[in-house]
């Protein structure tokens, strides 16, 4: 939640709605829980594999009705991020790690970051040994004009089934290449510098989506120039009044040309501050 700042949306309760399918390409395969049918997504619950320390890598996928969206991480100025938790007695939340690349929705000038669509979130889930079923909840915000509180209950068996589809891998998060930058203040605001070299090519297009939600103004418009082989992107500090952070973590998109187009690519970006705040 932003500080210092509600998140806007209206809420309603449910509504009679309508099914949504998941893509096919894939086989049925795969170890998937049933799915859980609101007024306004299709969810289930897949197992991705298992990790080499042991642990369950699980995606929460999700395919919402068209028109309507869900969040990202951060959600921006208005909405909330998914969450899912086991269904164990202490209700053990579980992290999620994987996080598709957002889109940027403007409403009203009020912008958010979250997915149209279909969408797969991942989390990794350390289970008692020997287990082979996975129960678990999860709750998520889905907005059109108005928004809606969803949640659902999934059962896994792990035992029943074999590896993810082609379709679901299509949506499983891929990692984007790490990148430093420096974090400094140009008046009023905080300033992102990034040695172009790292990013294959001078962005033609650029723009950060901040993990932390109480850092930069998202509905401020950001600015970036391209000068001595550095990029340097201007964004609207959250609090103009506040101090610059130490660090800032974030995803930065930018478009280069190439043959004859555009070519967007994603860096996960830890901008660390210079010099005084």
């Amino acid at each position: 939640m932003m500080v210092g700042m509600k998140r806007r949306y209206v809420v309603l309760g449910a509504a009679v709605g309508t099914l949504y399918a998941f893509g096919t390409g894939g086989a049925s395969a795969e170890t998937v829980s049933p799915p859980v049918v609101t007024p306004h997504t299709r969810a289930q619950l897949v197992a991705l594999g298992r990790l080499d320390d042991g642990r369950v890598s699980l995606g929460l996928r999700m395919a919402v009705k068209p028109g309507w969206h869900t969040y990202w991480r951060n959600p921006g100025d208005s909405g909330e991020p998914p969450t899912l938790k086991l269904s164990t007695p202490d209700g053990a939340g579980i992290a999620l790690v994987g996080w598709p690349a957002p889109e940027r929705i403007d409403i009203g000038g009020i912008v958010s970051y979250g997915h149209h669509d279909e969408v797969m979130f991942v989390a990794n889930a350390a289970l008692p040994a020997g287990a082979t079923r996975v129960q678990a909840e999860a709750t998520w915000l889905v907005c059109e004009k108005v928004c809606v509180p969803e949640a659902g209950k999934f059962t896994l068996d792990l035992a029943a089934g074999g590896p993810p589809s082609a379709a679901t891998l299509a949506l499983k998060p891929v990692p984007s290449p790490s990148v430093e930058a420096t974090l400094t203040r140009a008046g009023d605001r905080l300033r992102l510098t990034i040695d172009v070299a790292r990013l294959g090519g001078a962005p033609i297009a650029a723009y950060f989506f901040p993990y932390p939600s109480d850092v930069v103004d998202h509905s401020a418009k950001q600015a970036f120039h391209v000068e001595g082989g550095s990029l340097a992107l201007d964004l609207a500090p959250f609090d103009a009044r506040g101090r610059t952070p130490s660090e800032l973590p974030g995803l930065l998109e930018i478009e280069i040309a190439a043959d004859g187009g555009r070519k967007t690519r994603r860096f996960d970006v830890l901008a660390r501050k210079a010099g005084p705040s």
